[in-house]
């Protein structure tokens, strides 16, 4: 099994990279106090560090269009909170996931497609969407650029998916 088969983050070693960078779960902490550690915190960072599943950076845009930063705690015994920010008309292509996901829209629209069901979901602020382990979709950002939250979880899945990833 490998380390990231039951999780998002190798946790033991995603709290001592946190540790390292100053942050302390023994306090409150807030969006200000992370702020100046929004890029340690990158995904492709902390995928390039072996700390948070690759599996959740395939088929992002390569042009920065869609920055997401993992929130320095875990939840769920290594289930991840990543925040998202991206720029007018951003797109992903579809892939999918071996755990189901929490997708919250904070400000912006967000328009998911679903093929193998044939539908889209379009998503506002305040919105929120469960995708289901293994299903395939992708997504693309409304005319004003959005932002949200995205909740992975275990024991929604495990192992990879068969199929476009």
């Amino acid at each position: 099994m490998s380390k990231f088969e039951t999780t998002a983050l190798d946790v033991p070693n995603f709290e001592k990279y946190c540790k390292e960078k100053g942050i302390s779960l023994e306090k409150c902490i807030t969006s200000s106090d992370f702020e100046k550690y929004k890029d340690d915190f990158s995904t492709s960072t902390l995928t390039n560090k072996g700390l948070f599943d690759p599996q959740f950076s395939d088929a992002m845009p390569i042009d920065g269009s869609i920055k997401r930063t993992v929130l320095p705690f875990a939840f769920n015994a290594g289930g991840a909170f990543v925040m998202v920010d991206a720029a007018p008309y951003a797109e992903v292509k579809p892939h999918r996931h071996s755990r189901g996901f929490v997708r919250f829209v904070f400000h912006g629209e967000f328009t998911f497609f679903l093929p193998e069901e044939n539908r889209e979901i379009t998503l506002k602020t305040g919105e929120w969407v469960y995708i289901a382990s293994c299903a395939l979709y992708g997504y693309k950002v409304g005319a004003a650029g959005g932002g949200g939250g995205c909740s992975y979880h275990v024991g929604s899945g495990g192992g990879m998916c068969g199929g476009p990833h």
